[in-house]
């Protein structure tokens, strides 16, 4: 049978779900979001909203389910890892045997990292959805005219729809301004910056980041310097902080990640001339819809991470950082 013509599985009318969302963990707050603003019209299935229906039932024959036949569009929130734990494995199985009778047109794959992660396997002629640019009410419309195309009728939103729509909206937006501008949003702010500078030191001091001979210094519990010395005896460093003006207030306030070639002036710790900076990173707090609190680039609305994800990100930022320098330090004739 040729690709460009439609099967009959392709035809059926009736699916039990309009949309199957698939993510990592990392991205589960920007899922929920988008899985808001579509479920008035479209019958979505999330994982986190379904576990009580999962519940004693065999989860990988239902996820085979899901995404192999019962969801008429399949939409992919793709990074590196995704098709690597067990229940993404098992949905990318689904997804690609899938693919292999009726070609790739019921999936959207959708990158949450910069540069856009996308499986190899994916058609290079294949549009992706660019969460970065759109953002997810373009994303929402990207998915709902998808829908359309494979057959689907999204519901016309009602007024009682759009009242319940609204409400949910509002009532976020109540927790989110209250969690910006209180001294409770404030102390969980504080805390969750703790835990991020607090895992980034465990790992640096772990026995996996041992070869790295990786120098951490603390400050307040909130302040990293990581620094390593390269074969030449140069230092290369990366610095960890979190700044906040005032306990009440979040609007301004950053956790701030930088790289240096050198030392920069740091207490307890004896440098000799400038350190230069080349890198600086900032990631504002905020509160998502599932009320999880978020860090999100300050240059990039995706992703939105976790503190153990950020943690994770930074970690991973500081190792990339050790690499480029010493290809550096070994290119001759350097400035």
């Amino acid at each position: 049978m040729s690709s460009d013509q439609p099967n009959s599985h392709e035809l059926r009318a009736e699916y039990e779900y309009d949309v199957a969302l698939s993510f990592l963990s990392q991205d589960e707050a920007t899922a929920q979001e988008l899985a808001d603003k579509i479920s008035d019209q479209l019958k979505v299935f999330i994982y986190s909203r379904q576990q009580e229906k999962l519940a004693g039932r065999d989860g990988e024959e239902k996820f085979n389910a899901v995404f192999g036949q019962d969801a008429r569009v399949v939409v992919v929130f793709s990074r590196d890892g995704w098709g690597d734990t067990p229940f993404t494995r098992i949905e990318q199985t689904a997804i690609r045997n899938r693919a292999f009778e009726e070609g790739y047109d019921f999936t959207l794959f959708v990158p949450t990292t910069n540069p856009p992660c996308l499986p190899k396997y994916v058609p290079k002629n294949r549009l992706y959805g660019n969460l970065a640019r759109f953002g997810l009410n373009g994303l929402a419309a990207a998915i709902e005219q998808l829908a359309r195309e494979r057959g689907g009728q999204p519901r016309t939103e009602t007024i009682e729809d759009r009242s319940a729509r609204n409400q949910r909206i509002l009532d976020y937006e109540r927790r989110r301004r209250k969690f910006l501008t209180s001294e409770e949003g404030g102390r969980i702010a504080i805390s969750e910056a703790a835990r991020i500078t607090d895992l980034v030191h465990e790992w640096a001091i772990s026995e996996p980041a041992r070869h790295l001979g990786l120098n951490v210094r603390g400050e307040q519990g909130m302040a990293r310097l990581v620094y390593h010395i390269l074969p030449t005896g140069a230092y290369v460093s990366a610095t960890l902080g979190f700044r906040l003006q005032y306990t009440n207030e979040l609007a301004d306030a950053r956790l701030e990640f930088a790289t240096y070639h050198g030392l920069p002036q740091w207490r307890g710790i004896v440098s000799w001339g400038e350190a230069d900076k080349v890198s600086e990173t900032k990631y504002r707090c905020d509160l998502a819809a599932d009320n999880t609190v978020i860090w999100i680039p300050e240059d990039d609305e995706v992703p939105r991470l976790s503190a153990v994800d950020s943690a994770e990100q930074l970690c991973t930022g500081i190792m990339d950082w050790i690499e480029t320098a010493s290809r550096y330090e070994k290119t001759p004739n350097r400035r």
